[in-house]
């Protein structure tokens, strides 16, 4: 849309992200002749990553037992590499139906 207005130069146009706008914006520019980014607070860690710290810090802050941090964990990372393989759906149902 802004390419097509002939009061701004096309050469010069952006995009801006904040939290995951700020980590796709780097993947949107390589796909798109974007002359710059502005990432505010983008991931420095995978979002599979980020969840599963999320969820330990979130169960030891809430006071859980380390075994069922850990258990948690597992689970979480079980998820992930599921979703992002496809690989080993029948353990993560059983663990699921756990």
């Amino acid at each position: 849309m802004l390419r097509q207005r002939k009061d701004i130069d096309p050469k010069r146009i952006g995009i801006w992200g904040i939290s995951e706008g700020g980590m796709i914006a780097p993947q949107v520019a390589a796909q798109t002749d974007i002359a710059f980014i502005v990432s505010v607070s983008g991931d420095v860690v995978r979002g599979d990553q980020q969840e599963i710290d999320r969820v330990e810090l979130q169960l030891r802050a809430d006071g859980f037992p380390e075994d069922q941090i850990r258990e948690a964990v597992a689970f979480q990372r079980l998820k992930f590499d599921y979703a992002l393989t496809g690989k080993d759906w029948e353990e993560y149902m059983a663990d699921y139906n756990r």
